[in-house]
């Protein structure tokens, strides 16, 4: 019951008029941004591939860290009734991208070492970035205390984003699938991107809102 709560609280959060009021237009030029990534390389010298490559690698990052700041500048902005602000700032997507390339390493580790001891740091740090964005803590702080905010119900909060994640890989695959069609291919684009970009962001806030050690459980 305690996971039906949790992802019906996340979408209605999601898809809420607030919400998406706040985020609608700097998502949409994000978006537009992620289109520019030059995806297809066929007719490209072989000499440009690697530049390319790592440019799109590096713009996608950017996008990635932009998009996840300003949903929860915006929830913040609900939640505490303050003014919505879009702030490119790369110092803290710098920071950003230290939390997230060490919980990489660690996750990736744990894969190496018989797959399950990769879940259960999946777990333990799914609340990392968010630590680090709210509280401006480095990465091992933010590492230690979304390990300590995850022994609450964290397996709970793991699964029902888990739950997202496979409902977006279904979207994208849908998404690749309908490439003939230009319409129909932007429609679920932008619902994959909503499942798997907007929603995980709004659960793991959420989560951290209901269930740290200042705030009663979700019931």
């Amino acid at each position: 019951m305690l996971a039906i709560n949790l992802i019906k609280s996340t979408f209605q959060q999601a898809a809420s008029f607030k919400l998406r009021g706040l985020i609608t237009l700097p998502l949409f030029l994000c978006w537009l941004c992620l289109y520019s990534i030059p995806y297809s390389i066929e007719n490209i010298s072989p000499l440009l591939i690697t530049p390319l490559t790592i440019l799109g690698f590096i713009l996608l990052c950017l996008i990635y860290f932009f998009v996840f700041r300003i949903v929860v500048n915006a929830l913040n902005s609900i939640k505490n009734s303050t003014k919505f602000k879009v702030s490119f700032n790369l110092v803290k997507i710098y920071k950003l991208l230290k939390v997230e390339l060490l919980v990489a390493l660690f996750v990736g580790l744990g894969f190496i070492c018989f797959i399950v001891p990769g879940f259960v740091l999946l777990k333990r740090y799914q609340y990392a970035l968010l630590i680090a964005e709210e509280d401006s803590l480095g990465p091992l702080e933010s590492l230690r205390k979304s390990k300590e905010l995850s022994m609450n119900k964290g397996w709970v909060v793991f699964f029902s984003n888990l739950f997202f994640f496979f409902l977006a890989l279904i979207l994208i695959g849908i998404t690749e699938a309908s490439s003939a069609n230009l319409p129909l291919h932007i429609i679920f684009d932008l619902f994959s991107t909503f499942f798997g970009w907007i929603v995980p962001t709004c659960l793991i806030y959420i989560a951290k809102d209901k269930l740290s050690p200042s705030n009663q459980p979700i019931s």
